[in-house]
């Protein structure tokens, strides 16, 4: 790895761990473009897509806990959606099956653009279920119904009920990208890229946290097996809320990749 980041491959933190038992931690790199500062297992990174995950096990505890049903529409909950809200049930949000369309890129749309988006829209791309759109309205409805089922933000409820439980102390919803705490993305050039994520609702964290977060999902100590299988499923050809996974009788590796610019949090586990 320190060959890696001599040579401009590899920028970041890293974790490896061998049967519960961490065997190597490193830092090699920089906290941001301007070479001053050394990362430190401590900071935080913007972890992309793997934040996804977070929203679907929220909604698979709430099914553990007898609150909703995958199999109910989403207009059960938010019932002031067009008529094809009807159509669409959870399950197909967690899968980016539900037929929702792409209207921009996910960093041009913030909460209220998408909601109005969502509002406006007369019908669906397809019927849900029948094809796959990786699509950041559905974890966007993902979130509202977490919140509409809760009665608490989608920030309170993970906080409370994942990150707390399992020692996630590093853990944090939309922190500032200005936060001394956080690694910030730069270039090959060693520039600074500006962080231009509207949308709300995505979780930084640090190595160690997300070590906490691979082994509850590994034993099942949040979700239970069955919670867990379901939200790893995914379309053919597609990918499920928390990346693709493979499973011989137990789950053999999990991997989700985000990705910003020269800092790259790569969720990987054998």
């Amino acid at each position: 790895m320190q060959l890696a980041n001599s040579r401009g491959i590899f920028n970041g933190n890293i974790l490896v761990a061998q049967k519960g038992k961490i065997i190597y931690e490193n830092s090699p790199g920089y906290a941001d473009g301007s070479k001053n500062k050394m990362l430190t297992p401590a900071f935080k990174f913007d972890i992309g897509s793997v934040s996804k995950e977070f929203n679907g096990a929220a909604i698979m505890l709430l099914q553990q806990r007898g609150q909703l049903s995958l199999d109910d529409p989403i207009n059960k909950y938010l019932p002031d959606l067009p008529p094809w809200a009807a159509k669409v049930k959870i399950r197909h949000l967690l899968t980016y099956t539900s037929g929702i369309p792409i209207f921009a890129p996910l960093a041009t749309e913030g909460d209220s653009l998408i909601n109005a988006n969502l509002h406006s829209l007369k019908a669906l791309q397809f019927e849900p279920g029948t094809a796959y759109i990786y699509n950041h309205y559905n974890v966007y409805l993902q979130m509202r119904i977490v919140e509409k089922v809760s009665g608490k933000t989608y920030k309170e409820y993970i906080t409370q009920n994942i990150f707390k439980p399992l020692g996630m102390d590093g853990a944090v919803v939309d922190l500032s990208p200005d936060d001394p705490q956080m690694a910030m993305a730069f270039d090959q050039n060693f520039k600074n890229s500006p962080y231009i994520q509207n949308m709300t609702g995505w979780v930084r964290l640090t190595a160690r946290d997300l070590y906490k977060w691979s082994v509850a999902l590994n034993q099942n100590k949040l979700l239970n097996k069955a919670s867990f299988t379901q939200l790893a499923y995914n379309f053919p050809n597609g990918e499920s809320s928390i990346g693709t996974v493979g499973f011989s009788n137990d789950m053999a590796w999990h991997r989700h990749r985000g990705q910003t610019a020269i800092t790259r949090p790569c969720f990987t586990v054998t």
